[in-house]
């Protein structure tokens, strides 16, 4: 039954996915998040970076935590930035500028354990972590449209 279920959503998933990414993105947010990403000049302001500081913290207590030899999920995302008007495409690649804020879109699939599609709407900030020498993004979401489905039925 379960994967009549999914064979059936998955011959709609052409026409639906469209009005799931609409109906999972509230406008009226969206454009709150516009007008916060254009304010300050665009520069993250000591409040985004207290929420930078916190988040690296929460991650690297949680990187302790792990157990596992080998993935328990197997997912996929995606990242969409509005304003690529700030970012400079080359032949090499692209130049974002650091400490900005961009709006941005977050997609997620998983197929393992179970099926689950997510979408977050809010913003981002490119920063280097000179410590670890890498360009970290902070993603800070507002919104969060989530659909799942387990063999479980939870």
């Amino acid at each position: 039954k379960r994967q009549e279920k999914l064979t059936t959503l998955a011959g709609l998933s052409a026409s639906l996915g469209p009005q799931i990414a609409v109906a999972g993105r509230d406008l009226s947010l969206v454009d709150r998040v516009r007008k916060f990403a254009a304010s300050d000049a665009r520069e993250a302001t000591p409040d985004v970076w207290s929420a930078v500081r916190r988040i690296e913290a929460e991650l690297t207590s949680r990187k302790s935590m792990v157990t596992a030899s080998r993935p328990i999920v197997s997912s996929i995302g995606c990242i969409h930035f509005e304003d690529e008007g700030l970012m400079n495409f080359t032949a090499d690649g692209v130049e974002v500028p650091l400490g900005r804020k961009f709006v941005a879109y977050r997609g997620h699939l998983a197929q393992y354990p179970n099926e689950e599609y997510q979408m977050s709407s809010g913003f981002a900030v490119f920063y280097l972590d000179n410590a670890s020498d890498t360009l970290n993004i902070y993603l800070g979401f507002s919104s969060v449209e989530d659909i799942m489905d387990s063999t479980q039925g939870f």
